[in-house]
């Protein structure tokens, strides 16, 4: 009776808005499927379809009833039929809203209060595992807040409709998934179980990362942040870190790990999406290749001098080492032996930066660059960083690690992030066909990249105009005090453009904040930590 009364109670705010979304006669068509018998598979697709994805709803129907219906199916069947389901949804979106309704069918004009709640359980998944179009997420979400807040509703159906609900919510934010949810991760779902998978720093030590089928990457950016009790935490986030650990070139190389790559999540994209392309990845390699979550920073900003939380300034050390070690930063040798000699302060102190040169010179690597430890003698690095670190033997930790980072950032082009680009145009033939270009808060840096060879800049007020597409990405900016035009093939366009604007608003937003307080008559303060702009196809220099 329950069942009668709120599949008719719902049935004209369904059909209703049904035709608000779906103009025409599709509307009555679905009102008219929903009403219809649901203990039969409806022989047709539910919505206007192409060929191929009406011939995959009308088996998708029979699967559907079968999980709403038949109560001895084993949950292990169960989340792998679901998962089954949403993979037709990955191939072709347009199923995603077929599979919302024959799903819902199951839940309306349900005489059997048993099989009511397993339809119930079934949206509930389903809700998690598959987002709808935007033109029916109005009316399923709608639906389903009635059912949750009906009086008529059951106990139980009232809690699977607020969890199907939330489910809705947090699988709208985050839009179509690329790959389903593997079987586990459904049943994890289904027994209020959360999963849990790696995320690495950059000083390899780890963290176990809880998410579930719905966690995007801004999520489990926060969840980490709390977890290490970083509060600061706008200018870090998720990559993907892939490092190649055997070289085909030679088995006398094996071993020996090359250049790592590293891809930056957004906060939109789905862990469970990422941890399957990592193991796709995985799979298809024949060689071996480590894949793993790491936590660090975006970007440097020039808000991050105001922060103190010691957590912000040890991930940020840890940034700033891992970069310059990777050779990013091209210093001189006076440069790196003083840097050496604050990277040993602040990690092992007198024990080692006075110990034995024997013993210095052995873990030299792990202070200076490799290119530069080849120009010289090891034994004599280890000499003369012992030498300067002999006048850094009073401070502490701490400030030696801000020592390091003062230094990283005086450098022209301390604290960029870099992208590798290829030259498309450049009107004055400034540049070699492959570039590092590095942004940061001055402006636009440009290198040959193996090894890294600085060559030209291009300061903020100089770059009169930038944007991007899915292939390029393109500066007009001052040289010599003429305007150019460079543009260079990449896919990162996006990410380049929004670093710049990022910049950019930086520097706007201190120099109001100067502006207010020298109006006021206070001292200046620089401007507290914003979070990064949203991303711009075409940017301007104000």
């Amino acid at each position: 009776a329950h069942a009668k009364v709120v599949g008719k109670s719902s049935s004209n705010a369904l059909g209703s808005r049904a035709r608000v979304h779906r103009a025409g006669t599709v509307g009555a068509m679905i009102e008219d499927m929903l009403t219809h018998e649901s203990k039969k598979p409806v022989p047709a697709a539910l919505l206007p379809l192409g060929t191929d994805a009406i011939a995959k709803s009308i088996k998708m129907a029979p699967a559907v009833l079968r999980l709403a219906t038949d109560l001895s199916i084993p949950d292990v069947e169960l989340c792998n039929t679901l998962s089954k389901l949403v993979k037709e949804t990955t191939k072709r979106n347009e199923l995603r809203d077929e599979l919302f309704l024959i799903t819902l069918r199951h839940t309306r004009c349900n005489d059997d209060p048993k099989s009511l709640v397993r339809a119930w359980q079934v949206l509930h998944l389903t809700c998690a595992s598959v987002a709808p179009s935007q033109t029916f997420l109005g009316f399923v979400s709608e639906y389903v807040n009635e059912c949750a807040n009906a009086d008529a509703s059951p106990g139980p159906v009232k809690d699977l409709a607020h969890k199907a609900l939330l489910a809705l919510k947090r699988s709208a934010k985050s839009g179509a998934r690329r790959h389903p949810p593997a079987p586990e991760e459904i049943e994890a779902l289904q027994a209020a179980r959360q999963m849990n998978t790696i995320a690495f720093f950059l000083d390899e030590t780890f963290e176990e990362l809880p998410y579930d089928v719905m966690t995007t990457v801004g999520e489990a950016t926060e969840a980490l942040a709390g977890i290490i009790r970083l509060q600061n935490y706008q200018t870090f986030g998720l990559f993907v870190s892939t490092k190649q650990l055997m070289s085909r070139s030679s088995a006398a190389s094996k071993g020996e790990e090359v250049t790592e790559e590293t891809r930056a999540l957004q906060d939109a994209d789905l862990i469970t999406d990422i941890i399957q392309e990592m193991r796709l990845v995985k799979a298809e390699r024949k060689e071996q290749v480590q894949l793993r979550l790491v936590f660090k920073k975006r970007m440097f900003r020039d808000t991050d001098e105001a922060v103190q939380e010691a957590m912000f300034v040890n991930l940020s050390y840890l940034q700033a080492k891992h970069d310059y070690l990777a050779g990013n930063y091209p210093v001189g040798r006076e440069e790196a032996i003083r840097l050496a000699a604050f990277q040993i302060q602040a990690e092992d102190g007198e024990s080692l930066g006075q110990g034995p040169v024997e013993t210095l010179a052995q873990v030299m690597v792990r202070f200076v660059p490799k290119v530069m430890l080849q120009q010289h003698p090891v034994e004599e690095w280890a000499a003369e960083v012992q030498r300067t670190h002999g006048a850094l033997t009073q401070h502490t930790r701490e400030e030696a690690r801000g020592g390091l980072l003062r230094m990283i950032r005086s450098l022209p082009y301390g604290g960029s992030i870099f992208f590798q680009v290829r030259r498309i145009e450049d009107p004055i033939g400034l540049l070699p066909g492959m570039i590092a270009l590095g942004i940061n808060k001055r402006g636009i840096h440009f290198f040959r990249p193996t090894p890294m060879e600085y060559l030209h800049s291009a300061e903020l007020r100089d770059i009169m105009q930038f944007g991007s597409s899915e292939t390029a990405v393109f500066f007009k900016m001052r040289v010599a005090g003429v305007l150019h035009v460079f543009q260079f093939e990449t896919k990162q366009g996006e990410e380049i453009c929004v670093a710049l604007q990022t910049h950019i608003n930086d520097v706007m937003q201190k120099r109001y904040a100067q502006q207010a307080a020298k109006a006021a008559g206070a001292p200046k303060t620089p401007g507290a930590p914003a979070q990064p702009p949203s991303p711009v196809a075409n940017g301007q220099a104000e």
